[in-house]
């Protein structure tokens, strides 16, 4: 899954790079929309934790949540300024992002291969 989550980020930001004019509009219109619900999320949980000892972290989720959603809200109301260098920036971010999960996702199958033998090994001294 992450490589797959990986290759699709890094052909996105790819696509991204090489054509910013084409892809800018709805790529930051899904950012916007992504900030907002996030930010929605973001405060819910913070008005959920406000009873708990986390206060503090409560409270900073709180400040994120209103910074996304003001954020958000800035986006989708100026979708047409700064276009293009904003979805560079994402395509850069996209393609790191795409090749740290293509490389997580190759690490994560050899570690898997290696506790699945070292479990083989384990049985077989257990059974001798």
């Amino acid at each position: 899954m992450f490589i797959l989550s990986g290759a699709v980020s890094a052909v996105i930001g790819f696509t991204a790079i090489s054509n910013p004019a084409t892809t800018a509009e709805a790529l930051l219109l899904l950012k916007a929309v992504w900030l907002v619900s996030v930010g929605i999320g973001q405060f819910c949980l913070a008005y959920l934790m406000s009873g708990d000892a986390e206060s503090s972290y409560s409270r900073w989720s709180g400040l994120v949540g209103i910074l996304y959603v003001v954020t958000g809200v800035s986006l989708i109301s100026n979708l047409g300024d700064n276009v293009e260098f904003f979805i560079q920036c994402v395509g850069l971010c996209l393609v790191s992002f795409g090749m740290q999960m293509i490389y997580f996702g190759m690490n994560l199958k050899r570690l898997y291969v290696d506790v699945v033998a070292l479990l083989k090994e384990r049985r077989s001294k257990e059974l001798d």
